[in-house]
């Protein structure tokens, strides 16, 4: 692997990607390479908070010119498919937010495509990140709390609206087509 991951972002309407972006410039290790997005607020947006002034409404055209490592992709989950079938022919390792797609036929070609390739495909399970989850399984892995026969977790929020989510990623969270089943495949699939 390479000693600094050349990342670029395709596709910026999912608000979990400001919280990345934070963490990203936060690692000696990666490099932000560029971002590209069909609106010009999110692609200023991605200038401001990260530096990188490589920005394109045009995903084909960014990657052409930056030729990343991997990709954040936080698009509308249906656009995730084409994203992964963008890279995966070029080499280029993904990583899409959650849910992995809007449809099990999406999910489908988006493993046949990273298959063919040989490029790895990862979805961002946010909730794999919180602290009380991750010292609940150093627990258990340690013994600390005896041998686990059931497990049931009930998390949430009050909803995207009422958390001020932005426009754009509501513009297309309440949109079946565009994420699929809803809060269901969103949060707890």
């Amino acid at each position: 692997m390479a000693d600094v991951i050349r990342i670029a972002v395709l596709g910026m309407a999912h608000d979990h990607l400001w919280t990345n972006l934070k963490q990203v410039n936060e690692l000696k290790d990666v490099e932000l390479v560029g971002g590209a997005d069909v609106d010009e607020r999110l692609r200023e947006k991605f200038t401001a908070a990260t530096s990188c002034e490589k920005t394109s409404a045009d995903y084909e055209a960014l990657l052409d010119e930056v030729e990343p490592d991997a990709v954040f992709c936080f698009c509308a989950t249906a656009d995730h498919v084409d994203v992964v079938e963008m890279c995966a022919p070029r080499g280029i390792h993904v990583m899409v937010e959650k849910p992995m797609a809007a449809t099990l036929e999406q999910a489908d070609r988006m493993l046949v495509a990273s298959k063919k390739h040989g490029t790895m495909l990862m979805v961002n399970w946010p909730t794999a990140w919180s602290r009380s989850l991750r010292t609940a399984k150093r627990l258990v892995d340690e013994g600390a709390i005896g041998d686990i026969w059931q497990l049931t977790w009930r998390g949430g929020h009050c909803g995207p609206d009422e958390l001020r989510c932005s426009e754009h990623f509501c513009g297309f969270l309440f949109d079946p087509d565009l994420n699929g089943a809803g809060a269901f495949n969103d949060y707890g699939g």
